[in-house]
This record gives structure tokens, C-alpha cells and sequence, in this order.
């Protein structure tokens, strides 16, 4: 309708719920790392998923919405990370190279989906890599799994986590959390060259197409 504000949809409000949430992790993030990973993680898993399911049920997909809900994920995982880079100044090089990797990986994909006319970014065709990757379950366990890693280091640094055991030895359960998400992290790499790729390959079709006009 007309007269409806796109800006108070049920997803957005979500939205800027999100945006404070990572403002409060944030400035907690090096005093009260607990409280910081649990509103980090909140913001990023049930919210980031319940914006969607809000979209869906109450018929408030926008194009907007989609936007923010990229932009958000995005800005607050950079943000995430410059923090950390004051905690491991040591792998500042590491956390600025994933951060210019998954700014443009997504730029890409979002500005090639959107001249070539989709609705949703996640719409791929003829590669099985990105149609796992773009599922909902492999959004879930790389996507979530692979930032999750990003929230168990900084809990790391403060502490090693509860004791538990593990193969026959004990360690903390920060740690042990961390060893075990690693290896996603190191997957989504190619994944995230593999979507730069395309992104830029579909921009220069378009190039092309409308070249030889």
C-alpha cells in the first residue's frame, strides 16, 4: 500500500534492534566479554534468522529490507573484527584481508544480482558449490559457524572457558569451540573467492551485452 512505512516493517525494527545490539557488544567487548558474545551472537544467529521468517510471515519483503539486513550483517562483522585486531594485533593483517574479501565478495554479488534483475543475491544457477553454500543449511553452519569462531577467539583471549573434557584431555571450552569451527573458516575462504568470481564475472557479461548493442 501506498501510505506504508517501509522503514517500521516488523524486519526492519528487527533490523536496528540488531544494529544497537552490536553497539553493545561492542563497547563491552573488552571489559565484560561474556555479555558481549552473548548480544554478538544474538544479533547474528536468531536475529539475523528471525528477520527473515518476520519478512515471510507478515508479507514485508522489501527491497529495502534485504539491503539493510546485508549491510548490517556486514558492518557489524567489521566492527567485530577491528576489535579483535586491538586484542591480536599480531594477525591485523589476517583480519583486514578477510575484511576486504567479504566487502567485496558481497558488493560484487549484491550490485551483479541487482543489475541482472534478481530479487535475492542468494539466487545461483549451474554451480553446485554456491546452491550448498546459499542453502539453509549451509548458510547455517558456515556462515554462522565460521563468525561464531570470530566470537570464541575473543572469549579466548580472556579466558580458556570452562573445563571439559576433550580426547582424553581437558581444556577450556572457548578453546576447544574455536579448534573446532577453525576449519570452517578456512573453507569459506575459496567460497568467498568463488562468489568474487562470479559477481565480477556477471558484471562483465552485462558489460559485454551491452557493448555489442
Amino acid at each position: 500500500m501506498a501510505n506504508e512505512n517501509i522503514f517500521l516493517f516488523i524486519p526492519n525494527i528487527i533490523g536496528y534492534i540488531r544494529i544497537a545490539l552490536t553497539t553493545i557488544a561492542c563497547y563491552w567487548m573488552f571489559t565484560d566479554p561474556l555479555k558481549s558474545a552473548f548480544c554478538f551472537v544474538l544479533s547474528h544467529t536468531f536475529l539475523d534468522d528471525l528477520d527473515g521468517i518476520a519478512a515471510r510471515r507478515f508479507k514485508q519483503a522489501t527491497r529495502f529490507g534485504g539491503v539493510f539486513d546485508i549491510v548490517i550483517d556486514r558492518c557489524s562483522f567489521m566492527m567485530w573484527l577491528m576489535g579483535l585486531s586491538i586484542l591480536y594485533p599480531q594477525y591485523v593483517l589476517l583480519f583486514q584481508l578477510n575484511c576486504m574479501l567479504d566487502i567485496m565478495r558481497m558488493w560484487m554479488k549484491v550490485y551483479s544480482s541487482s543489475i541482472a534483475g534478481k530479487r535475492n543475491h542468494k539466487q545461483t544457477r549451474g554451480n553446485w558449490i554456491l546452491n550448498m553454500y546459499y542453502s539453509d543449511t549451509g548458510l547455517h553452519i558456515f556462515s554462522y559457524g565460521s563468525e561464531v569462531f570470530f566470537v570464541m577467539l575473543h572469549l579466548c583471549y580472556f579466558s580458556p572457558g570452562p573445563k571439559v573434557s576433550f580426547l582424553g584431555y581437558g581444556a577450556g571450552l572457548w578453546q576447544i569451540s574455536a579448534v573446532l569451527l577453525f576449519p570452517l573458516v578456512i573453507m569459506k575462504v575459496p567460497i568467498n573467492l568463488l562468489i568474487l568470481k562470479t559477481g565480477c564475472q556477471d558484471i562483465a557479461a552485462v558489460d559485454l551485452a551491452e557493448r555489442t548493442k
